[in-house]
């Protein structure tokens, strides 16, 4: 039912008797809009007098005078040829004063600045930033939870990658942080979802190695470099580089960890596996225009997958070529922290974030900044 057809049949309704109250009732309206309609088709029965009538204003006036609008725009023009000065609605008005004319209010100065187009404002400049640098696309970032604890069975960490174009996610609980743990865990994702250009953590031993052996490096940094998957250590103290594998980390905490409790590991362990199936299939994310993880990833270039048969090497993989970037952020000190191991920058790069490069093959160490070589030095590893 039209708005026209609705009005004729509520006032058809009132003059055919009915009472008032059922047809408010009927026709959803309110007591007032009938009655206006009544008198409308009284007033005018043969008519259109079931459209509505223009709320248009029946006449119009120019408030501001042909001379006010020239002494505005005179005087405004008239500032703007000072540098120094401003240009206001209130320095109009001391301009005009000064110029012995009639001085107009602030809201008529400003409606005649508008109608000239006088007074938009000026873009700002916009503000200095230390430009994070972009790393890749194809991305898996990785992250520890933990510790966490279960009453009468102990402490356990949650390893959680996820792919970062997707948010396809793997959960992996653990009782230790041992590296043995975490290769086991990034063999079983990358098996599943595939091998990704980079993997993104944050500065842990459990990654990276050993403090006392910084050149040696670690098993899975050695893996990684062997499946030519080049590592990625986001700046020491920022986590929030690592921001997608963050927020799904606050959103397991908030859904998993804290929403039940847990009788065991065991227990947890194949809870676990329920909410990562259950995240992958189910999960809505705006990046991906609503999509859940298995959607997006049916969509996305498919990955290299590791071998199922794959087996996690016993021995230390010898480190032949591949490239390990640290980002870091060059501070008044002008020290870059490469594993603990500390280089002095130059002056220029105080207060900007770098990247620092160590190049296998040639046994460099190389710092960009804007992809621009700042500095090297050799690192024998």
């Amino acid at each position: 039912m039209t708005k026209e057809e609705k009005t004729i049949s509520a006032v058809n309704a009132f003059n055919s008797g009915e009472k008032v109250s059922s047809i408010l009732k009927r026709f959803k309206c309110s007591k007032s809009w009938l009655y206006k309609w009544v008198k409308r088709c009284k007033a005018n029965s043969n008519g259109q007098w079931y459209l509505e009538e223009s709320k248009r204003p029946k006449t119009g006036r120019n408030s501001t005078a042909e001379e006010e609008k020239r002494a505005v725009i005179s005087a405004r023009l008239a500032l703007e040829s000072q540098p120094y000065s401003q240009r206001g609605a209130i320095s109009i008005q001391y301009k005009m004063r000064a110029q012995q004319q009639p001085v107009l209010p602030v809201w008529k100065i400003n409606k005649i600045l508008k109608n000239a187009h006088l007074n938009t404002k000026k873009p700002k400049d916009q503000k200095r930033i230390n430009e994070y640098p972009f790393i890749g696309t194809t991305l898996d970032q990785m992250d520890f939870v933990g510790p966490r604890y279960i009453k009468n069975d102990g402490r356990y960490y949650s390893l959680n990658i996820i792919d970062s174009t997707t948010h396809f996610v793997h959960i992996n609980p653990m009782r230790s942080m041992e590296t043995q743990n975490v290769l086991q865990s990034v063999v079983r994702f990358w098996q599943q979802r595939g091998m990704p250009d980079f993997l993104q953590m944050d500065n842990g031993l459990s990654f990276r190695g050993s403090n006392r052996h910084p050149h040696s490096f670690g098993k899975l940094i050695r893996m990684a470099l062997s499946l030519k998957i080049t590592i990625v250590f986001i700046p020491i103290q920022e986590p929030w580089r690592n921001g997608i594998i963050e927020k799904f980390n606050d959103s397991f905490n908030k859904r998993f960890i804290k929403s039940q409790a847990f009788d065991s590991f065991s227990n947890l362990q194949a809870s676990a596996i329920e909410f990562e199936n259950f995240h992958n299939q189910c999960h809505r994310y705006n990046a991906n225009k609503s999509r859940t993880p298995v959607e997006q990833t049916a969509l996305e270039f498919e990955r290299e997958k590791l071998p199922t048969d794959y087996m996690i090497p016993q021995k230390p993989i010898p480190l032949k070529s591949g490239r390990i970037i640290l980002v870091r952020f060059i501070r008044s000190n002008l020290i870059l922290d490469v594993f603990s191991e500390k280089f002095l920058m130059p002056k220029h790069l105080e207060y900007s974030y770098v990247t620092a490069v160590i190049d296998v093959e040639s046994q460099l160490l190389v710092v960009l900044r804007d992809n621009q070589i700042q500095w090297r030095t050799y690192y024998k590893i």
